[in-house]
């Protein structure tokens, strides 16, 4: 076990956000300000957004279900933006 002091630095090699709002709140335009980004559009919904990133446009999860297809979408990225959750779970249920 080790103890980090309040007063170091801590290492931090990836995390996760999820950001709720209601529509149009900007969330998928706060997404597009991390680092390359690529935003998953479930709900063909990133035209609203004011900023923009790559776009993986009118994804089902049926195409990206396995890893070796995710993974060759996502070289060169360091971060994905799921838009949105909703819509990506009915995807999931579809599938």
């Amino acid at each position: 076990m080790q103890i980090t002091k309040k007063d170091e630095s801590l290492k931090l090699e990836s995390f996760t956000i999820t950001i709720y709002g209601e529509a149009g709140a900007g969330k998928t335009t706060l997404g597009n300000t991390a680092k390359n980004a690529i935003v998953f559009d479930f709900d063909e919904g990133h035209q609203r957004s004011k900023l923009s990133s790559d776009v993986f446009e009118r994804v089902n999860y049926k195409e990206i279900a396995t890893e070796s297809k995710l993974r060759a979408l996502l070289t060169g990225y360091d971060t994905i933006v799921i838009d949105t959750a909703g819509a990506m779970i009915d995807s999931i249920k579809d599938y």
